[in-house]
């Protein structure tokens, strides 16, 4: 079994949503359903991130 961490699996989703964020603001408005979709998504990673941060959590592959 591999031991992997749950705040770094969640911390990469992170900065590839982030990077996708980031293109879809070029191309769209800050009001497009894309960036919207993509902001809230991050957000949503974003708190599962500072909740399980600190707890040490882990998980099996």
């Amino acid at each position: 079994m591999i031991k992997m961490e749950i705040t770094k699996i969640i911390k990469d989703k992170i900065e590839k949503l982030r990077e996708e964020l980031r293109l879809s603001k070029l191309e769209y408005d800050s009001y497009h359903p894309k960036v919207v979709q993509l902001s809230l998504e991050l957000d949503a990673l974003i708190n599962i991130y500072t909740k399980f941060y600190n707890t040490g959590l882990y998980f099996y592959a």
